[in-house]
């Protein structure tokens, strides 16, 4: 079993930052460190990508896809019923 170098381990690493609760500031931020070869995105499947993209900020995921407000009340008409009290009482207060 060979042994591998401090900086060989090092070049198979790649360090992700993860923002955690984007809503709360200051922000928190988590750092991992993921092995290189499985970030290939050419090698990434439908499943992979969709995990990677649930580790994103609703924010940035909603850029990403380029996602407007009409867009996200057509998808969620279901909730915006559920949670119409709530909505109003917020529309209202701002």
């Amino acid at each position: 079993m060979g042994t591998k170098s401090i900086a060989a381990i090092r070049e198979s690493l790649l360090r992700v930052s993860v923002v955690l609760f984007p809503w709360i500031k200051p922000t928190i931020t988590l750092d991992i460190l993921v092995p290189r070869k499985t970030l290939n995105i050419s090698q990434m499947n439908k499943t992979e990508l969709i995990e990677s993209l649930r580790l994103l900020d609703e924010i940035t995921l909603m850029e990403l896809l380029n996602l407007t407000s009409d867009d996200l009340v057509d998808a969620f008409l279901d909730k915006i019923t559920e949670n119409q009290g709530k909505l109003i009482q917020f529309i209202y207060d701002n």
